[in-house]
């Protein structure tokens, strides 16, 4: 449903076009993912001077293009989606898995709008699976997954009382066994990216060895032995064709999970972090020491930053501590993650109702996107409107109007 489009073309300093989420709003259609796989000879566009200037890889001319929205690029070379590049070109020769994590609130609660643009980048660009799961959700019935589990203390940055900071980690959350700790998960759904992976991979710290037991598609058992590490450390459990997974633990010890990788070792993954009332400061919780180890395990290449909507109100027109912090933590994951882009995706139009009782816009909302713009060009990384993409003011309404099936996503 959503699409990757690369617009070299575009010569207006600091702004280019890299649509990644432009067909949820063009429903209309459906476009064939296969034209925007690029011929692309380098990481970038070279110029005259043979300078790579631009970190994007060329759009085939009869690709479909959606124009509303593109991605602003703050970055000092304007090659702030380098590495998600560069990666894209070491997928194609299988070196490696290309790895967008997706940071947000409810916006993209049960894997809604991630789950499509996973399943159209795989498309192009190949993996399987439903990339990362928490072992604790609010919502049980995902698009593209039901899971279940019991026996677990959840620990967040949201709600930190409690917890033990020096384990957050970049999903935001660990999850604690208690006696008879239990999960599982099935794959459901249209998208048949989702339906099958061939590696179950468990995120994990323990100074104990674990036992876990784990069944596969209710016919394979497997007694897996964790062995004890205080790092965060990654143990992996393949089987061909894997749709359902049950988990339980043998014995409990000092063991911490973060959750489950549903994948293979090939092709495109986004990994849903998005936590229930987040507002994005709260990102200040996380250990940033411990974003290095994670980058040796799963290689991230784009950040996507999705919050906001938590933090706006009717009338609000300047979010300074807000920005200021916002900034501060993009500082940090630059720092504690030199080699992944970041992208801020603004804030969607909200409405609430007026002293007179219509519908209209929240000004706060507009003053946000200014503000999440702003953070973007003192950062010196991307920024995507989605507030403009939809449609600009009043949008919202008009997507409830026509009872569009993007409003359900949105509202």
């Amino acid at each position: 449903m959503i699409f990757l489009s690369f617009l070299p073309e575009l010569n207006i300093p600091g702004l280019k076009k890299f649509d990644i989420l432009s067909d949820l709003f063009q429903m209309e259609e459906t476009l064939d993912m296969s034209n925007l796989l690029a011929d692309a000879s380098s990481g970038g566009i070279t110029d005259d001077t043979g300078h790579i200037s631009d970190s994007l890889l060329p759009l085939p001319k009869n690709a479909p293009v959606y124009s509303g929205a593109p991605i602003e690029d703050f970055s000092t070379e304007l090659n702030g989606l380098a590495n998600l590049s560069r990666a894209i070109k070491l997928s194609e020769h299988k070196k490696r898995p290309v790895r967008i994590a997706f940071l947000g609130d409810s916006f993209t609660e049960g894997d809604i709008l991630t789950c499509h643009l996973r399943d159209s980048l795989q498309n192009v660009f190949g993996g399987s699976g439903i990339g990362f799961v928490p072992v604790v959700t609010p919502v049980k019935h995902r698009i593209n997954s039901i899971s279940d589990y019991r026996n677990w203390k959840v620990r967040s940055i949201v709600r930190p009382s409690g917890s033990d900071a020096s384990k957050f980690i970049i999903n935001g959350q660990y999850f604690i066994p208690e006696t008879n700790a239990w999960f599982s998960i099935r794959a459901t759904g249209p998208f048949k990216n989702s339906g099958s992976w061939n590696y179950t991979d468990i995120l994990f710290t323990s100074s104990d060895t674990v036992l876990m037991d784990i069944r596969i598609n209710s016919e394979k058992n497997i007694t897996h032995i964790i062995p004890p590490n205080e790092h965060v450390q990654l143990s992996s459990v393949k089987y061909t064709g894997s749709s359902s997974v049950e988990a339980s633990l043998k014995n409990i010890g000092t063991t911490t999970i973060y959750g489950f990788y549903l994948n293979d070792h090939s092709g495109i993954y986004v990994d849903n972090f998005s936590l229930r009332s987040s507002s994005g400061p709260n990102l200040s919780l996380i250990n940033y020491n411990s974003l290095a180890e994670i980058s040796e395990l799963m290689k991230y290449d784009l950040i996507i930053l999705q919050y906001g909507l938590n933090v706006a109100e009717p009338d609000r027109k300047a979010y300074s501590l807000y920005k200021e912090k916002m900034a501060d933590i993009i500082e940090k994951l630059k720092h504690s993650m030199p080699e992944t882009d970041i992208m801020i995706m603004s804030v969607s139009d909200r409405s609430f109702r007026g002293s007179s009782g219509e519908l209209r816009t929240m000004p706060g909302v507009k003053s946000m996107v200014s503000e999440q713009r702003a953070i973007a060009e003192k950062t010196g990384i991307t920024f995507w409107n989605t507030f403009d993409a939809m449609g600009g003011e009043g949008s919202m309404i008009e997507f409830v109007k026509k009872n569009s099936p993007t409003a359900t996503i949105l509202i």
